[in-house]
């Protein structure tokens, strides 16, 4: 999964991606130490029922950006510096999608994404 998403991680001020299921269970982590907080203590059902409907969302805060991607199975997020492209960031996340959708099609990524 590392590998798939490597052109994202790979970006100027990415600090981290997370993939998350519908239900909000994390199935992939490749976070920075750079980032404050801990993702492990956010409330991600919260956070999924806010954004749900949307097929993307962009967050700013005083410390960097948050992108959110809708996926096939759930939500892919970035956590950025507040100085990365997100046009780079954007096309990178459009890159990849079609190869999460062939995962979940052949039912191969429950064994790519187990820890």
């Amino acid at each position: 999964m590392k590998e798939l998403l490597k052109d994202i991680l790979d970006n100027d001020g990415v600090n981290g991606v997370i993939i998350l299921t519908d239900e909000g269970k994390s199935i992939f982590e490749d976070i920075s130490s750079k980032i404050s907080m801990n993702p492990n203590e956010i409330d991600w059902n919260s956070f999924i029922d806010a954004i749900r409907g949307y097929r993307e969302v962009e967050l700013m805060y005083e410390r960097g950006l948050i992108y959110v991607r809708k996926i096939e199975f759930g939500f892919m997020i970035v956590f950025m510096e507040i100085y990365t492209q997100m046009a780079m960031v954007r096309l990178n996340c459009d890159i990849v999608l079609p190869s999460l959708q062939d995962l979940k099609e052949n039912k191969k990524y429950k064994q790519l994404f187990k820890r």
